[in-house]
């Protein structure tokens, strides 16, 4: 199976914009960690799976400033899914199989000309089709298809696969095939839990 969206980075800068990050592990090795985006009142980070867990301190120097967050708790497994509006939509993309062999990607979101992301129906096809969910997001990726699992409207669902979403740095993903009883739904709760950690809860809608 293959479902090819998500997001894309390339390699990460360690000084953005005259902005860099520090991290201080309970082992006291101080990291320099990647950058994502830095804005007036925003930085977003990447932990390096070098950084021990346990507590931790976070200090962002910007043009020679400094401020320091202390007691970060850094854990193996905290993972989080993507979303892509305030409706908590998921940053997902599905992929169906027919019978014969064919794929179809289904969009799990529109956008209008304004902007607004909107949920799309995933449509699960006739009964002999499959379809399958990936999911984005990141905290998961030393965790495995044996120790996560994901529920759809409240149902398990057969993960195949979670782990590093790619060569993309940060980035996680699960997959799962959709249960054919899950036709006709409409808006559905996805709850991911890895390692025992449940994520944010997400939606689809599901035609």
């Amino acid at each position: 199976m293959q479902c090819s969206c998500g997001t894309i980075f390339g390699i990460l800068p360690t000084v953005f914009d005259g902005a860099s990050v520090s991290i201080v592990d309970a082992a006291a090795i101080t990291t320099v960690a990647p950058l994502f985006y830095v804005s007036p009142t925003e930085v977003d980070f990447q932990i390096p799976s070098t950084v021990a867990t346990g507590l931790a301190k976070v200090i962002v120097t910007n043009n020679g400033s400094t401020q320091t967050a202390a007691n970060l708790l850094i854990s193996p497994i905290a993972p989080a899914l993507f979303t892509l509006n305030s409706s908590s939509l998921a940053n997902a993309c599905a992929l169906r199989v027919s019978s014969n062999g064919s794929q179809t990607q289904e969009p799990v979101y529109s956008q209008s000309s304004s902007g607004v992301v909107s949920a799309s129906p995933i449509n699960m096809g006739s009964a002999t089709d499959k379809v399958y969910l990936t999911l984005y997001g990141t905290g998961f990726d030393s965790a495995t298809a044996a120790n996560v699992t994901v529920t759809v409207n409240g149902a398990n669902t057969p993960v195949l696969y979670a782990g590093p979403g790619g060569d993309s740095p940060g980035l996680d993903q699960v997959n799962v095939q959709l249960p054919a009883s899950l036709a006709g739904k409409g808006n559905v709760n996805v709850q991911l839990t890895a390692g025992g950690v449940s994520a944010n809860q997400v939606q689809v809608t599901i035609q």
